[in-house]
């Protein structure tokens, strides 16, 4: 009398699956931002970046031109983020005394 197995359910094969779906639409989205880039480029003279981090008197801001879409993201947060991380790690310093090298 042979064993019976177990029939093995999920496992990695819906892992590779959705891991080679993400893939390819990463790879068809990339691919249509550089044609519309290289488009624009050749056939209008448009020399903007597809994606470029601008300072404005008011902060700085993340600005997009791809695909049709041109918008302009404000960066506030993060720059409020990278102060508050500068402060800690000052304060950090402080604390651990003299003759220790600093972030500059």
């Amino acid at each position: 009398m042979k064993r019976q197995r177990k029939k093995k359910t999920g496992g990695w094969r819906p892992f590779w699956a959705a891991l080679g779906a993400s893939l390819c639409g990463i790879a068809l989205v990339c691919g249509l931002v550089a044609a519309d880039y290289r488009t624009r480029r050749i056939g209008f003279g448009e020399t903007a970046p597809v994606v470029c981090l601008a300072g404005t008197p008011s902060g700085w801001e993340l600005r997009v031109h791809a695909l049709g879409l041109q918008k302009d993201i404000p960066l506030d947060g993060a720059a409020a983020a990278a102060a508050r991380l500068r402060e800690s790690w000052q304060k950090l310093l402080e604390t651990l005394g003299p003759g220790v090298p600093g972030p500059d």
